[in-house]
């Protein structure tokens, strides 16, 4: 899935928000359910949106994500650190 790590970035997510990219309804699915992926993805799309479209806001309820804006910028930032190998 060598496209997750785009669209699960911040910056993807900000584009795929903007409708600046072309993920289809399936690769949004397949992303947000996505053993690895989908938390990263659900976080980077809330850090991202201003404000968080409904539709999201429903997604992350039912993955049980409360966190506020800061706290999801916060983890998402963390999240890449630990991809990148920089936290143990």
């Amino acid at each position: 899935m060598a496209w997750a790590g785009g669209l699960g970035s911040a910056r993807g997510a900000e584009l795929l928000l903007a409708g600046k990219t072309a993920a289809s309804a399936e690769t949004i699915l397949t992303l947000i359910f996505h053993p690895v992926h989908g938390r990263r993805f659900l976080v980077a799309v809330m850090a991202a949106a201003d404000p968080v479209p409904p539709y999201w806001r429903e997604l992350l309820k039912q993955f049980e994500l409360s966190e506020t804006r800061a706290q999801l910028r916060a983890l998402n930032k963390r999240l890449v650190r630990l991809e990148e190998g920089e936290e143990a």
